[in-house]
């Protein structure tokens, strides 16, 4: 933080001990001294974060000042340590200091208390990773539209939610619900079901194959080690264990076993197909013996290693704990669509910054670690695209074959002998494959999404000096991916007389037609090389041919105008039948009846309306699409919203309970952002935006964390104010554990030297707990109900 703006010189006894989550300039009659900034002075292993010692060591602020601030601590602490306690008195006596509270969102007088049960543990691929995707829109990217600076967050600083405001007009550090959980919560927790899935659990077919495929693959992870700068931190010879590093793995007593280490990075367990669902146990160590210490993007400030359990160096206990036992053993679209899409946009941030690489250059990505992974990435989603064009396609729905080439594929048309990936695959123990399963449009639909997104990274080539693009092969195959999957849709799933996309041959889902619009439009940006993350809400611009418009269609218009009007097919169903003028959105349309496919109203069906009709607004700069998503959105706030309890109910408020899923979280965060991002920005809607600050907040918070703000003074008073509670500690919400990436570091100190480290299940005090503490990984549940108690 840097610059001098104002402190209350002293804190009123009857302020509420609060900040505001969305004001960004305070009153001008606030008296006016020095902020405070976080001392130079580093914890021992170099790790900037803030410590109350460093503050007082540096003269900033003093006990006596704390002292001073008339506050009521409101969340009790496992152990009462001075040091923490200093710390939490600090940041509340700046917060006395800060901007009054103001009233978006402040509830009615009644009070309705919160809390969970039913929670069902299960990972289920496709759903799960379709919501990753959504929090990582709704992560940097939308704490960037409120205008925050990401510098301004510090992960590992305790209590969470504190933004170190740079701005001038700051009176210093605030609680920041809206900004806190959208920059570290959804953008840490949009990547952690990656690691588990393409790095860690086995919850998939394996990259590599057989014992030849290890030694080759632990070879390019190597090569891709060195590129990246993580060997010798995090990468290692395979089949050797790292002792005495001089940082990130350190391992000073030479712990562990070298045939633990096939692959480089001890545990590592790469997948090629993600199964469909799987039981997620995992049983975590909660040892600090190797001296793990993650840097860089992982924590704060861009180079201070912060120390964190040893799991985050050797993966060998975040495995399944009984693989065979736990995971459903079958691939599909779906899975392996949705997932990519979150896999290739980790590659394509990774392209948009660098860090120092060992030959005196410069490495993509933030940091080794990003860099490493992100290559990793890149072989994943090559060979499944491999796999799905060459072996993995039918034309009969019974047996197997592929395409002979990639240039066959990129020829496949309307005309060509029909030729399809099936709905789902059956995976036997020696992990041969067979077809299970009819073809599926949402499946198809995430093909379109992961391999658009693939394509779109493989635009600037130069990677690693030119590696692993430098054959050019992860973009030819992901246009013919592109060519196979949107030929398909029509063929195999659109209404002859409108073009729309039926999910049963009868009936179009509000929720498919959305997530299609979404794909068709990535398709076009991606094949028109528009399709960049920072660009996510600008209006395209106009495509008039595509790469694939020179080979033969099987029409009389170009693959280009096709899709175009294949995505025009979807606007016309979601304009004339899915919704009305007045906002309303139906779950589906039945084509056959000509007639909405229930009469049942859904909070998903609306925010899906949203989600595409933005979608549809971006892509051809029809005004009409967004007027209809902002009355559809007006009418979702006036009919779903439940004003007395501060939360979004599945049916009509008011309700006394309301169950969330991955995919109904990840339908209305992205349809909050999407208002957010393209229509409360506009001038004159100031208003909305801080009312929607207040409201993703509160969603993140309450439905992620298991946080229920009871008295809403914006702390956790923990555990009581947790909706789910497990031996006395926070049991989480939909998000059932976390790690290093959003704060948790296995102890109460960042400070790596193991005995200096003191263990806590819940560092951060924010209801969700240590992964090793919860037995289980940092991934959503496949659902979560909430109950709603309302005082007299």
């Amino acid at each position: 933080m840097s610059g001098s703006t104002a402190r209350g010189a002293a804190c009123s006894a009857g302020w509420q001990v609060q900040a505001p989550a969305s004001a960004r300039v305070p009153p001008r009659s606030f008296k006016k001294s020095r902020r405070f900034e976080p001392s130079s002075a580093s914890a021992p292993g170099g790790n900037s974060s803030l410590s109350t010692g460093s503050f007082i060591g540096a003269g900033r602020i003093s006990t006596l000042e704390i002292a001073r601030c008339n506050l009521k601590v409101r969340a009790p602490f496992p152990v009462v340590r001075p040091e923490r306690l200093r710390t939490a008195l600090f940041f509340l006596c700046v917060a006395c200091s800060a901007r009054p509270l103001p009233p978006p969102d402040a509830g009615v007088p009644r009070q309705v208390t919160l809390t969970a049960r039913d929670v069902d543990t299960r990972f289920v691929t496709a759903e799960q990773m379709m919501a990753a995707s959504e929090l990582h829109a709704s992560g940097a990217l939308l704490a960037r539209a409120m205008r925050r600076e990401l510098g301004g967050y510090r992960r590992v600083v305790v209590p969470a939610d504190t933004y170190f405001d740079p701005s001038v007009d700051s009176p210093g550090p605030w609680v920041d619900l809206a900004g806190f959980s959208s920059a570290i919560e959804s953008y840490g927790y949009s990547q952690t079901p990656v690691a588990f899935v393409a790095f860690e659990s086995g919850a998939g077919t394996s990259l590599a194959r057989s014992d030849a495929g290890v030694a080759a693959l632990g070879q390019r992870l190597l090569h891709y080690g060195e590129l990246s700068g993580a060997l010798g931190r995090y990468v290692f010879e395979p089949g050797t264990w790292p002792v005495g590093n001089v940082a990130g793995n350190v391992n000073p007593s030479g712990q562990g076993a070298p045939e633990r280490n096939p692959l480089g990075w001890p545990g590592l367990w790469p997948t090629l197909h993600a199964f469909d669902s799987a039981d997620p146990a995992v049983d975590p160590v909660g040892t600090a013996a190797l001296w793990c210490s993650i840097s860089a993007d992982d924590t704060t400030g861009g180079t201070s290693p912060a120390g964190c359990a040893d799991y985050e160096c050797d993966a060998t206990s975040l495995h399944l704990k009984d693989r065979a036992a736990q995971v459903e053993s079958s691939i599909s679209p779906g899975a392996d669509g949705f997932s990519g899409w979150r896999y290739a946009t980790a590659v394509l941030e990774a392209q948009q910054s660098t860090h120092p690489a060992p030959d005196g250059g410069a490495a993509l990505g933030p940091e080794p670690i990003a860099g490493f992974r992100a290559a990793l990435l890149v072989e994943q989603l090559d060979a499944r695209a491999e796999d799905w064009l060459f072996h993995l396609t039918t034309t009969d729905g019974a047996t197997l074959s592929g395409f002979a080439s990639v240039e066959e594929a990129m020829g496949y048309g309307w005309a060509s002998e029909l030729r399809w990936f099936p709905g789902r695959l059956s995976v036997a123990a020696d992990e041969s494959v067979s077809v299970a399963g009819s073809p599926a449009l949402l499946g198809e639909v995430g093909l379109v999404l992961a391999y658009a997104t693939a394509l779109a990274a493989t635009a600037d080539g130069a990677w690693f000096g030119g590696d692993p693009f430098s054959s050019g092969q992860l973009r030819d195959r992901s246009l013919a991916m592109l060519r196979v999957s949107l030929v398909n849709l029509e063929r195999l799933h659109a209404d002859p007389s409108s073009a729309a996309l039926l999910d049963d041959g009868t009936k179009a889902s509000t929720v498919t037609t959305a997530y299609a619009a979404v794909a068709l439009r990535a398709a076009l940006r991606a094949m028109s090389g528009q399709l960049r993350l920072a660009a996510e809400r600008e209006v395209d611009l106009p495509v008039a041919a595509l790469p694939l418009d020179s080979r033969p269609s099987g029409r009389a218009e170009t693959f280009s105008a096709r899709v175009k009007a294949l995505l025009g097919a979807q606007g016309a169903l979601l304009m004339e039948h899915l919704t009305t003028p007045e906002g309303r959105a139906f779950t589906g349309w039945d084509v056959m009846a000509q007639q909405p496919a229930s009469p049942d109203e859904s909070l998903e069906a609306h925010a899906a309306a949203v989600r595409g009709l933005m979608a549809l607004y971006l892509s051809t700069a029809e005004v009409k699409y967004r007027a209809r998503a902002v009355a559809v959105f007006e009418r979702l706030q006036a009919k779903f919203y439940d004003a007395e309890a501060r939360v979004y109910s599945e049916t009509p408020a008011p309700v006394d309970s309301v169950t969330y899923t991955p995919q109904r979280f990840a339908l209305l965060q992205g349809a909050l952002r999407e208002v957010y991002e393209v229509w409360a920005t506009r001038p004159g809607n100031e208003a909305l935006a801080l009312e929607l600050e207040s409201r993703i907040g509160r969603l993140n918070k309450l439905v992620l964390n298991g946080w229920d703000d009871r008295d809403q003074d914006r702390h956790v008073d923990w555990p009581g104010e947790c909706v789910r509670q497990v031996d006395g500690r926070g049991g989480g919400g939909l998000m059932l554990a976390e790690r290093t990436l959003t704060g948790e570091l296995g102890a109460l100190s960042p400070n790596p030297v193991p005995l200096l480290r003191q263990k806590t299940v819940d560092r951060e005090l924010d209801c969700v707990p240590e992964v090793d503490d919860a037995h289980l990984p940092a991934v959503l549940a496949r659902r979560i109900t909430f109950d709603l108690s309302r005082a007299p």
